[in-house]
């Protein structure tokens, strides 16, 4: 009667972790109303003394863990999208693209570009990137950070993007339906979320460069290529993450899930190394012809279902205009 499967014990622990499912919930319901009140880009200082601008149309979620940036601080919309705040104290330094590692430990090989804030590596990309990219750069070097979203691209039920959990995953759109534009895929996507509204950032398809200042945020050994073997980095299934989430059509292919007794999630952003890989802005040339010549493709990082392994920091390649089911993509944000 009392450690039973269905004993005392068991059902004084469902209940009582239902109870905090319950406060979770209100907590968020509170959020996203001071967001909707939220008319301008304000300071917030945490617990810590740390400080950080929390922008016009979001609010910061007080569930305890999430309301701290040493942590992984949680900003929420009023529509219930969440982004986790990645600071970027040492900008020279620290806000670069790094090589990804292998599940050996070993630092991937591969020739990989993308425009930065100087328009370098620019031939490849539009005008409205290059414009983009240079105010991105510009952004986080004032503001010391970023957002990121806190959980893959996912769908609501009448197909539109969210950034939230329990979210069907984004899946099955290219980088772009046009060779070397950036229209109708997953850049115009990420960009339209927060497009012609009052909302204090801009958001877009994550850069490479931001994917590496997220895993260095998380593993401050990244930056400098010298995670151990153990680190999320280079083995997130021994910190309990699993690449697995998703097989021909299983229900679990949703945002967010929490596996195998393991936490899917690392200062509080979730999906970074399994569900499916995601395309970010990098290029790649791939696809060798018989003159010598190569095709140009996209970059996407982590590991999806289609790998047996599970790492964050894995860089692959893909098609500009592919559709794959084991590719979705990541939204940031920065600061207006």
């Amino acid at each position: 009667m009392v450690v039973g499967e269905n004993g005392i014990l068991n059902r004084v622990t469902d209940a009582s972790k239902k109870t905090n499912e319950e406060k979770d919930k209100e907590q968020r319901q509170l959020a996203m109303a001071e967001a909707a009140m939220n008319f301008e880009n304000k300071e917030y200082t945490d617990k810590n003394g740390e400080k950080v601008t929390i922008p016009a149309g979001f609010a910061v979620s007080e569930i305890e863990g999430e309301n701290t940036i040493k942590d992984g601080l949680v900003i929420i919309d009023s529509n219930g999208n969440e982004f986790v705040w990645i600071p970027v104290k040492d900008f020279e330094n620290k806000f670069k693209r790094v090589s990804g590692y292998t599940t050996d430990g070993k630092l991937q090989n591969l020739e990989s570009s993308e425009i930065d804030g100087e328009g370098n590596n620019s031939q490849y990309e539009s005008e409205l990137t290059k414009k983009e990219a240079k105010e991105m750069y510009a952004s986080v070097k004032k503001n010391e950070g970023f957002y990121i979203g806190r959980y893959e691209a996912g769908k609501d039920e009448n197909g539109n993007l969210v950034i939230q959990k329990n979210m069907t995953v984004y899946n099955n759109v290219p980088w772009s339906k046009i060779y070397k534009e950036d229209t109708g895929g997953a850049v115009e996507l990420s960009r339209n979320l927060y497009k012609n509204s009052n909302i204090g950032v801009k958001s877009t398809l994550c850069y490479g460069v931001q994917w590496d200042a997220t895993l260095n945020f998380i593993d401050n050994n990244y930056i400098n290529s010298s995670c151990s073997l153990d680190s999320f980095c280079v083995n997130a299934k021994g910190k309990g993450w699993d690449s697995t989430n998703y097989f021909n059509g299983n229900p679990n292919h949703l945002t967010g899930i929490d596996l195998d007794g393991g936490k899917n999630c690392e200062k509080n952003i979730y999906d970074l190394a399994g569900n499916v890989s995601e395309f970010i802005m990098e290029f790649i040339k791939i696809k060798p012809y018989d003159n010598g010549t190569k095709d140009l493709g996209r970059v996407r990082r982590g590991t999806g279902f289609d790998y047996d392994k599970c790492f964050s920091s894995d860089r692959s390649d893909a098609s500009f205009t592919g559709y794959y089911d084991f590719i979705g993509f990541r939204v940031a944000l920065y600061l207006k």
